[in-house]
């Protein structure tokens, strides 16, 4: 699914640009995503990260907070 159609489904992601940066043996990984909240479960929040490379999501997570 490439970005565009993300943003016609999901509407623009809630805080903007978001980026993760992990630390590899082969030096620095820098990885677009969007973050998308998806309700309440319990006592805390869920949220849908959405992981784009070269304007394509690649992966996603579902994070309970």
């Amino acid at each position: 699914m490439s970005q565009e159609e993300v943003v016609s489904l999901l509407g623009p992601d809630t805080d903007g640009d978001q980026r993760e940066e992990r630390l590899t043996p082969d030096g620095r990984e820098v990885r677009e995503l969007f973050v998308y909240p998806i309700g309440s479960y319990g006592l805390g929040w869920g949220y849908l990260f959405l992981y784009l490379e070269d304007g394509t999501v690649t992966e996603s997570r579902i994070y309970v907070d």
